[in-house]
């Protein structure tokens, strides 16, 4: 059975080259036309993006620029999945008009271990290059490789993640309005792992307590780190610790839920062209989420 849907409205859009962000009370979003399509498993999808309005902002739109506002852009998304034999499959196509040309695909394999254990792989891969006039720097490409697995046993799981980036330092760019950049790798944490040259790690942990009691609670937990920057001396590293604490209350607060995000960082190193230009810094970050839903319909 053939099926097709179009939209055109403002929302808040997620693809895997592009994303709008939704870490504010008023998420950002952007505005233009979706189209799908999806026949005997293949899904297909497409999208073009004229405006956007950042978080914070209650705008309906504005157009999309580049280079500090000087320059009006759009964004074209084409897109498609699809599972073999097991094997899933991603690719995706992003193109912002005359100045980036970006391209993903991602393969997933999950093996059945037992009946309350699966470990989940996938590899990715991402490049991007200069497409046009407003692009600053001529020539510019960037690629990313991204290998991952995760061994899921009952209500916990651990993984672990490797990414290492080629040619340039990867740029997230996709206009400046809609806060929708995307670094399409395990690694895009609470830093961007993305200085050309540098090899990435990650390792995750998570456990969910509805086997103790505690049906709502959960806790997810992030360790990455990166080194080997191209261009940076040979102490450069980014270096991060990620927990997020979450709960959702049943019963007469179903649908209340809160959460706690903290992280915690550090990046050292300096680029080899001009010391003096150093990213040595400690971040440490405490987010708390208090959320409320209520069915309408």
């Amino acid at each position: 059975m053939l099926k097709l849907n179009s939209i055109m409205v403002p929302k808040k859009r997620g693809y895997e080259l592009y994303g709008n962000s939704g870490s504010r009370i008023l998420a950002a979003s952007s505005y233009g036309t979706d189209l799908s399509a999806s026949f005997a498993g293949l899904n297909l999808y497409a999208s073009k993006i004229t405006g956007a309005s950042n978080r914070n902002q209650s705008a309906f739109k504005e157009g999309l620029t580049v280079n500090d506002g000087k320059d009006d852009t759009e964004v074209q998304i084409f897109g498609g999945n699809y599972s073999v034999a097991g094997v899933d499959l991603t690719a995706e196509q992003l193109t912002v008009k005359d100045y980036l040309k970006k391209h993903f695909v991602k393969v997933g394999y999950t093996f059945d271990l037992s009946n309350d254990m699966s470990l989940a792989t996938d590899v990715r891969y991402a490049s991007e290059k200069e497409n046009g006039d407003l692009y600053a720097t001529k020539d510019f490409k960037s690629s990313l490789v991204n290998l991952n697995a995760t061994l899921n046993v009952g209500n916990g799981y651990v993984g672990a993640g490797f990414n290492k980036v080629k040619d340039g330092n990867w740029d997230d760019s996709v206009g400046e309005q809609g806060n929708a950049g995307s670094y399409p790798t395990t690694l895009s944490q609470w830093y961007d792992h993305n200085l050309e040259g540098s090899k990435g790690y990650l390792v995750t942990g998570g456990y969910n307590f509805a086997n103790h009691g505690l049906e709502g609670l959960s806790i997810d937990l992030t360790y990455a780190r990166s080194f080997d920057a191209k261009n940076y001396t040979s102490d450069y590293k980014i270096e991060e610790f990620v927990s997020y604490v979450s709960y959702s209350f049943s019963g007469q607060l179903d649908g209340l839920s809160l959460a706690w995000l903290s992280a915690h960082g550090e990046s050292k190193g300096a680029k080899k062209s001009d010391e003096t230009d150093s990213i040595d810094g400690v971040d440490h970050s405490n987010r708390f989420y208090l959320t409320y839903t209520v069915p309408v319909f």
